[in-house]
Order: structure tokens, then C-alpha cells, then sequence
């Protein structure tokens, strides 16, 4: 019986139940419900993190103190060569994120062994009598030492096989064990309570998103890659106030550079807002973004739903001129030349020519009246995504489970890649009349990121020369540099939130932030020529090191600083100790 079996004790309560949410209400449109949701949730989320209230912080710091003991024993030499300090896992979205999340710890602390792999592949090689071989992955039995490793495994489920099987086969190897997920009462958050553990150990991280039904993951996305940037903030904090640490893990950031992470991170709920067109209350309120997104998705989608509506059109006019007032051209011809048998035939043929090229037809006439381009190819549509591996990766998973369902004639082809890496060698020779192509830019008005923008709009350029008959795919941008690429169909340019950085201000005053990624990278190569030109002229008469201009031009501080205004302006000071800067170094040039 369920009362005395094993199955009662695996279960997971749902109602009367303080650690889960109550189950959400039906919905007609559960997906629709997830992005109205999304800035409530990730709003919650940050607040419950910096008040405190709920048990993330606890675990946050649970999971640091374990780190800082790893990180004494290294220092002790008491770990192998191989040893791992930290290992990321999931499976699908939650991979994706987790690869993320351990990329940016690489890059924070390059000596911290950090490894991502997928739950199957651990399952696959150590959950089995016979091992599966990795191919293609440098995993192998004896190449990671687990042992007392600190283990993150990201579900929101809580639930995936993967998932739930390695948290019961890592016990074996190790006893900390964090699990990143919805609620505190999951299949994997049994598990890992099951361990010994002193007071104050907890174990799970929790986005609070409660249960979404959705196939289509949209917030349960956002929420998680929200909850990890906290706790990169977190472990960031914690090494960079210990000199032995940031020598330890060869820390590259500072604190200013986190006081920066934490200004953007914190903006982004008012960025949700303004995509997403709803308040943090759940509120619809539309914006010139939301509604400009829409507009762009109205318009893809009538490039989808053609060929259902051509087939309801040719469906109307058989009826209607078969079963009703006949053959418009035999008609005509009987009227108004009753007795050519010449007449009679050719009307015959040039009904028989409509009937033949019905479909194209209709397809021509909806493409008239909605304003559309006339040679796109006639068939199923191929949208591709370009962006960074897990966004990419996310929003292919995302639009290709909402067209799951969905009949052949309207459903769509989905792929991703990476316009800085694979898109072109992957995706151009595929580029035909009518392919949808949708790629994020990163803001190139940084001066860290002007030229990853160059390389998005090298490979989007590429992909839109590509033409047949004059026409070619149909490519939309969206970013925050204001700038449309000619060759691209349309732009959305997304709303800045956060205060300039002092590169971007230099910039501004010189009438050279607005323009295309090209032209910002040509910008920054100039005032980095001119810095060195001068550094160079004034050899041992000044031994200023690299001088201030260059680590302005690095985008790395900030003048919010210095408090801007609500408008992200720089303050006046900021301004005239910029321009101070410049005068003070021209100054040395001349000399």
C-alpha cells in the first residue's frame, strides 16, 4: 500500500505544504502567463536575497564556507593535480545555464577548477556496470577526482531523471551537494536533506517560480540565470575580501567591478518591464519596446500562418466556382463570345492554369495586401537564432516546443549558433528567399564588447548578401546600440537602464557614440593610438604607466561612481575630470 511502500516516501505533498507553493489556476495561455510573470519573479527573487528573508543567503553562505575549506586544502597540498573544485550539472536549459554560470567562475578566478558537464554524460560513465565511452568529450574515468568535490546541480524541476539519479550517485564521492530549483520540497531537494548535515547547512537554492506547466521554458529560464548571478555575486564577494583567496584562485575582478555586476543585475528588472510590457505587480502596462517586439512578431507570424490561409483561400474559390458561379474565365468567354468554340477553349485552359497555380496564387495576393515581400519562397519557414551558446541554445528549445504541435503547413524549422563563432560556417550556405534570421548585439558602444557587435554584424551582413532574384532572408537585430544595419530588414533596440561608462562619456563628447559597431571600434582604436602616441613622445619625462585614458578605454569603471541622475547622465564632476584628464595628458604630449 501507498501508506507503508517506498512510493509514499518518494512522493511530494502539494497542498498543506509550507515548503511549495499552491498549485497556479488554469490558464488558456500558460506561456503568455510565464512572461507576464517574469519580472514579479526575478523582482522576488532579488529581494528575498538582499533582505534576506528567505533561506538562499544561508545556503549562499553554506556553499562559501564550503569553498573557502576547499580552497585551504589545496593550499595545503592536500588535493591531487586532478582534483575538481567545482563541478556544474544539468540537463537541456538547465546545462545551458550552468555552462554559463561555470564560464564566468573560470574567467573570475582562473584557478579555481571549475568543470560543467551534463548529468547523462556522469550517469553514462560512472552509473553504469559498463561505461559508456565520452567520445568527443574530454571525460574519462580516471581524468576528474570528485572527491569531496562541491557538486551544483541545476534543475528547476527539481524532478529530471539525470538530475535526481546523479544526486543520489555523487553521494558516493561527495557530501556537498547544492541543487539550484523552484521550491524546497523537489525530488532532488529529498535527497540532499537526507545527508548529514550540522544546523545551518541548507542545500537549495530556490527561484520561487513555484510550478509552470509550460513545456516552453521563458521564466523558469530568466528566474535561474537570475539566482546564479546572484551567487556568482556572492562567492565573487567572498573571495575578493581575502587577499589569500584572490591569490589562491588568481581573482581578476575587483570590488568596484562587482558594485558594477550588482548596478546592471538590479536594473534588469526595469528592463523586464520594459520588454515584457508588465509591472513587477503583474500589471499590463505596453511599452514602445514590448509593442515594437510585438509588431516584429505579428509580422513573422504571417510569414507562418501563409500557408494555411492560402489553403483556406484556394478552398474558397473551388467552392465557389465549382459549386456555385463556375469557372470565372468559361463564364466570361460564354458571355461574351456564346459561340466561339476558339473563345470556349482558351477560357478552359486559362481556368485549368488558375486551378493549377491556385496556391502561388492566393500566396501572391496575401503578400500584396499584407505588404510582404513577393519572391520569399513559398513553403515552411526556417527561422535561425544567433546569440551567445545558452541564449541561442534557450530560444531554439523555447520556439521550437511551441510549434510541437503545431499542423506541417504551420509550423516552422528552428536552429541556433553563434554569430561570433559558428554561424556563418553553419548557417549561410542554408540562406534562401524568405529564411528568418533573429541575432542579438552586444552593446558595442562598451568598448569590451565593440568588437563581439562587429563580428554579430559581420556575420548578419553575410548572411543578408546572399540573394536570389533580388530578395534574400529577412534578418531582425536586437540590441541596445542604436544603429540599423542596412542589409537587415528590421532593428529593435532595447532601452538602456544602467548609467554610462566613462568610455562611453568620451565618446559622447566627441559626437562619435552613435554609429555602427565598425565605426565605435574605429573610435576606440584611435583614442587608444593616440594614448600610446603620447605615452610614447613623452618616454622618461613622464612615467605616468599606461595613463587614465587607457583604463577608461577598458569599460571597466563605471562613472555611476560618481551618482548619476535618474536619466543615466553623467554627473558634471565626472565630466569636467574626464575633460581634465584629456587636457592634463595633451598637455604631456605637447611637452
Amino acid at each position: 500500500s501507498l501508506r507503508a511502500g517506498p512510493l509514499r516516501r518518494r512522493l511530494v505533498r502539494l497542498d498543506r505544504n509550507p515548503l511549495i507553493g499552491p498549485l497556479p489556476a488554469s490558464c488558456a495561455d500558460e506561456v503568455a502567463r510565464d512572461l507576464s510573470d517574469l519580472p514579479g519573479v526575478c523582482a522576488r527573487l532579488r529581494d528575498d536575497w538582499r533582505t534576506g528573508h528567505g533561506l538562499n543567503r544561508l545556503t549562499a553562505h553554506n556553499l562559501a564556507r564550503q569553498l573557502r575549506a576547499r580552497l585551504a586544502r589545496r593550499a595545503e597540498g592536500k588535493l591531487a593535480p586532478a582534483a575538481v573544485d567545482l563541478v556544474v550539472t544539468g540537463c537541456e536549459v538547465s546545462l545551458w545555464l550552468g555552462e554559463q554560470f561555470a564560464a564566468d567562475l573560470a574567467a573570475c578566478f582562473p584557478r579555481l577548477a571549475v568543470r560543467c558537464v551534463s548529468a547523462n554524460k556522469l550517469l553514462g560513465l560512472w552509473g553504469q556496470d559498463f561505461p559508456i565511452p565520452q567520445t568527443g568529450h574530454a571525460l574519462a574515468d580516471d581524468c576528474w577526482d570528485l572527491k569531496d568535490a562541491l557538486v551544483l546541480i541545476v534543475s528547476h524541476s527539481g524532478g529530471t531523471f539525470g538530475s535526481l539519479a546523479v544526486s543520489n550517485l555523487l553521494q558516493a564521492s561527495s557530501d556537498r551537494l547544492f541543487v539550484v530549483t523552484s521550491e524546497w520540497d523537489t525530488q532532488i531537494g529529498k535527497q540532499l536533506r537526507k545527508l548529514d548535515c550540522k544546523m545551518f547547512e541548507s542545500r537549495i537554492f530556490v527561484t520561487g517560480a513555484g510550478v509552470r506547466p509550460a513545456e516552453p521554458c521563458s521564466l523558469t529560464v530568466a528566474a535561474t540565470h537570475c539566482l546564479l548571478t546572484l551567487i556568482l555575486e556572492h562567492i565573487t564577494l567572498v573571495i575578493v575580501r581575502s587577499r589569500e583567496l584572490r591569490e589562491q584562485t588568481g581573482c581578476v575582478l575587483t570590488e568596484a567591478s562587482l558594485s558594477e555586476l550588482d548596478r546592471c543585475a538590479r536594473d534588469n528588472v526595469g528592463a523586464l518591464e520594459a520588454i515584457t510590457g508588465f509591472t513587477r505587480d503583474g500589471v499590463s502596462r505596453p511599452t514602445e519596446t514590448s509593442k515594437e517586439l510585438r509588431s516584429t512578431g505579428r509580422r513573422w507570424a504571417d510569414h507562418v500562418l501563409e500557408a494555411p490561409r492560402a489553403w483556406a483561400l484556394c478552398a474558397l474559390y473551388v467552392l465557389v466556382t465549382v459549386a456555385g458561379v463556375g469557372a470565372p474565365c468559361s463564364v466570361a468567354a460564354a458571355r461574351v463570345l456564346p459561340e466561339s468554340f476558339v473563345a470556349g477553349r482558351v477560357a478552359l485552359v486559362l481556368d485549368a492554369l488558375v486551378y493549377v497555380f491556385l496556391g502561388e496564387i492566393m500566396t501572391a495576393l496575401l503578400r500584396l495586401v499584407q505588404g510582404r515581400t513577393l519572391l520569399h519562397r513559398m513553403g515552411t519557414r526556417s527561422i535561425v537564432v544567433g546569440d551567445v551558446p545558452w541564449v541561442a541554445q534557450s530560444v531554439e528549445a523555447y520556439l521550437s516546443k511551441l510549434f510541437a504541435c503545431s499542423y506541417a503547413y504551420a509550423s516552422v524549422h528552428v536552429y541556433g549558433a553563434n554569430p561570433g563563432d559558428h554561424l556563418v560556417h553553419r548557417m549561410t550556405h542554408r540562406v534562401v528567399r524568405g529564411a528568418l534570421l533573429a541575432c542579438g548585439r552586444p552593446d558595442g558602444r562598451l568598448a569590451a564588447l565593440t568588437s563581439a557587435e562587429n563580428a554579430a554584424c559581420l556575420s548578419v551582413n553575410q548572411a543578408s548578401s546572399i540573394q536570389s532574384l533580388g530578395a534574400t532572408c529577412e534578418s531582425l537585430t536586437v540590441g541596445h546600440n542604436p544603429f540599423k544595419l542596412p542589409l537587415t530588414n528590421a532593428a529593435v533596440f532595447l532601452p538602456t537602464h544602467r548609467p554610462r561608462f566613462i568610455c562611453e562619456q568620451i565618446l559622447a563628447e566627441e559626437n562619435k557614440l552613435k554609429g555602427s559597431s565598425g565605426a565605435l571600434l574605429g573610435a576606440y582604436m584611435g583614442l587608444r593610438s593616440a594614448k600610446s602616441d603620447a605615452t610614447t613622445r613623452r618616454g622618461s619625462v613622464f612615467s605616468g604607466g599606461p595613463g587614465r585614458r587607457g583604463s577608461m578605454l577598458r569599460g571597466t569603471r563605471r562613472a555611476s561612481t560618481s551618482r548619476p541622475d535618474a536619466t543615466g547622465v553623467v554627473s558634471d564632476e565626472i565630466s569636467r575630470a574626464v575633460a581634465t584628464c584629456l587636457k592634463e595628458e595633451d598637455l604631456h604630449a605637447a611637452h
